[in-house]
């Protein structure tokens, strides 16, 4: 009796002390990953692309610029001072006739007289511009035998028909150009009389309106300034070795846009 429940015992405390025993797997099942919904496992996270408009699209922050926008501020005009018709050149020479007990002034004159000057906002001439001339060939005087011998021999018209000057500087006249009132002023340039060229200053006085500027423009120089010998005749006593030249000139003014 004593051995069968000491058996007992001994069995009841083995039972208590072995682990479970996991089954052994199938031998023909494989071990099989379960899956999960398609497309999940395997695709990578997107990466956020930026969108491109469509070339014919316009965002709505977008300034369209507007035609002329970009010139809005217009630029400063160049100003066209072209000769019209009334303007008339002249020389005046001082000479002491034979038959005359004091001295007179030989004048001669012409009304072919063409050019223009150009300026720009700040009154500077620009040399492309301007250029006025006088044709020597039509100057006359109240003696046709002195305007022969002037043409032939003094300024040589045949050869030499044109003066010419070309403009490059103003000197005290306010900037911009006046559209009334009056001024006094210098302009500068180089005259080209007989093929001799030499820088030459005019004073100007001129009266300003809106479309015309009306006045007077001198200069003086020698006979041997321009390599042209002082008249010598039988009915002249002398002659005074400089010239004056005058124009009473008539512009007609055009504002042009740069």
């Amino acid at each position: 009796m004593f051995l069968l429940v000491a058996a007992v015992l001994l069995v009841t405390a083995c039972r208590q002390e072995s682990p479970a025993t996991a089954l052994p797997p199938s031998s023909g099942a494989a071990t099989t990953p379960v899956a999960g919904p398609p497309g999940l496992a395997t695709s990578p996270t997107p990466t956020p692309t930026a969108t491109s408009l469509p070339q014919n699209a316009t965002p709505k922050d977008q300034v369209t610029p507007t035609p002329g926008s970009q010139t809005s501020a217009s630029k400063p005009g160049r100003i066209v001072l072209e000769l019209a018709t009334g303007t008339e050149a002249r020389y005046r020479v001082k000479e002491q006739l034979a038959r005359l007990n004091l001295p007179t002034d030989a004048v001669g004159a012409t009304n072919r007289v063409e050019g223009k000057i150009t300026l720009n906002a700040n009154n500077a001439i620009v040399a492309a511009g301007s250029r006025l001339v006088v044709d020597l060939r039509t100057l006359q005087s109240d003696e046709s035998r002195r305007d022969s011998y002037i043409r032939q021999t003094t300024i040589m018209a045949f050869l030499y028909p044109l003066a010419e000057f070309v403009p490059s500087k103003v000197m005290g006249l306010q900037s911009p150009l006046p559209t009334s009132g009056t001024a006094t002023f210098q302009v500068v340039g180089d005259m080209t009389i007989h093929g001799v060229t030499k820088p030459l200053t005019w004073e100007v006085s001129a009266s300003f309106g809106e479309q015309e500027i009306n006045g007077q423009a001198t200069t003086s120089f020698r006979f041997q300034d321009f390599n042209m010998t002082i008249p010598r005749v039988f009915s002249v006593l002398s002659v005074e070795d400089s010239i004056r030249l005058e124009i009473d000139f008539r512009f007609h003014r055009t504002d042009a846009s740069l």
